[in-house]
């Protein structure tokens, strides 16, 4: 394929010069015929008979030939003085050939696009689901009430080693059953059957402002007192939904095996749904150490954090924080 490619060039470059000898211009001929040289290299180079770099080069021996000649004949006959001669149809490819490559330097650097966007917003990603689902609630008919989980002091609980009748300003043991109503009772349900369809939906945006600062921000759907959950449920009277704040904070990773974060984040702890609900957020500040050995082989991690639960407000409050320290390694035995 490639002799036969080769043998064709040739042939076309030797035909050339007997047609010109027709032609009404020898300046135009000879205009001709250096692009159908060109165009016979470009093919040859399209086809793989030769490299880009040996067609480069051989142009410009070609060109360097031309010039010394040129300047001989120059320097031959001082007095005369040679004009090259460039065809109208030859200025109108020069000029498309152009016009392709600014397009294609615009479109790589996306200064020429329609409706382009400036770089800086390839930093930012967008995130989100939306989810529409049935849940049946069914508990067993000899479920410990909602008040079972009151009492009224500890002193009496330690006295009595049970529980007592409802108060109003009881502690309680679980965090969805401290609503209670006008009566001081927990509205908390642990016995009644429950249906219902539901809603979630969650728009997030996370931006990676420099090579170690980075945040996030999440919307979501639900109620403002479950904790655990952005589900809405459907069936209220038509009544709008309203979008709360899931997630805002700032995440710095000055190297590879340190993260601090920081606002309401997302779990920084190792775990799974029986220790921390999947859709609870962290209110406060976190860092994990997070070395790498042997290859990757070995993971150790170590993450600190503090939490606040309640706003300091001294003398009225003295506030209430959390404070967690988990440490655990990850070790692959495939890489030993």
């Amino acid at each position: 394929m490639k002799t036969k490619l080769i043998s064709l060039a040739v042939a076309a470059a030797c035909a050339i010069p007997a047609s010109a000898a027709h032609a009404t211009s020898e300046r135009e001929s000879l205009e001709v015929l250096r692009q159908t040289t060109l165009n016979l290299i470009e093919g040859l180079v399209e086809q793989g008979v030769f490299s880009r770099e040996k067609a480069d080069a051989m142009i410009k021996a070609a060109e360097k030939k031309a010039a010394a000649t040129a300047k001989a004949e120059a320097q031959a006959a001082p007095g005369r003085v040679r004009v090259q001669y460039v065809p109208e149809h030859v200025k109108n490819e020069i000029r498309e050939q152009i016009k392709q490559e600014v397009l294609a330097q615009a479109k790589t650097e996306r200064w020429a696009e329609p409706n382009a966007i400036p770089s800086w917003l390839d930093s930012i990603k967008w995130e989100g689901d939306l989810r529409l689902r049935y849940q049946t609630d069914d508990f067993a008919s000899d479920n410990a009430t909602a008040a079972d989980y009151v009492w009224e002091s500890w002193e009496d609980l330690m006295a009595t080693g049970g529980f007592t009748a409802v108060d109003p300003n009881a502690l309680t043991r679980a965090a969805d059953f401290a609503k209670v109503n006008s009566k001081g009772e927990p509205t908390g349900n642990a016995n009644e059957k429950r249906e219902r369809f539901r809603l979630r939906a969650r728009l997030g945006m996370l931006a990676k402002v420099s090579e170690s600062w980075s945040g996030g921000i999440r919307l979501a759907t639900g109620s403002a007192t479950d904790r655990v959950s952005t589900n809405q449920t459907l069936g209220q009277d038509w009544n709008k939904y309203t979008l709360s704040v899931d997630r805002a904070y700032l995440k710095y990773d000055p190297v590879e095996w340190l993260t601090v974060s920081g606002g309401r984040i997302p779990n920084p702890w190792f775990s799974t749904d029986l220790v921390w609900d999947e859709d609870l957020n962290f209110e406060g500040v976190a860092a994990t150490w997070k070395p790498v050995f042997d290859n990757g082989a070995i993971r150790p991690f170590l993450t600190v954090g503090a939490f606040p639960l309640k706003e300091e407000n001294p003398p009225a409050s003295s506030g209430r924080w959390m404070h967690g320290v988990q440490a655990g390694t990850q070790w692959d035995l495939r890489k030993h």
